[in-house]
């Protein structure tokens, strides 16, 4: 739909697409494509870090997939996800 820095912004669902190479800048690592990234992926704290450098929100939950270009055209995108919210519970004794 339309394109902020480096981000490409998809008409639905929040989704937006980075290409590999912004990735790579954002995280301050190499990886030579998609594949590579797939099979050894960067600690989380890299990760937290390469998307704060490519979204605004911390801890955003906005699905930010990495791609080695940015496609042409229209094209089906099928995500299977799971957010597990986080609860902390403090008992007291009364």
């Amino acid at each position: 739909e339309h394109t902020v820095g480096n981000l490409h912004c998809m008409n639905r669902d929040d989704v937006k697409l980075v290409t590999l190479d912004a990735f790579n800048a954002a995280a301050g690592t190499a990886y030579g494509s998609v594949r590579e990234l797939l099979f050894d992926p960067p600690s989380f704290e890299k990760e937290v870090e390469a998307r704060a450098g490519l979204i605004p929100t911390l801890y955003s939950l906005t699905p930010l997939v990495v791609v080695d270009a940015i496609p042409e055209g229209k094209f089906t995108l099928a995500l299977d996800a799971k957010v597990y919210e986080d609860t902390k519970e403090r008992l007291v004794r009364l």
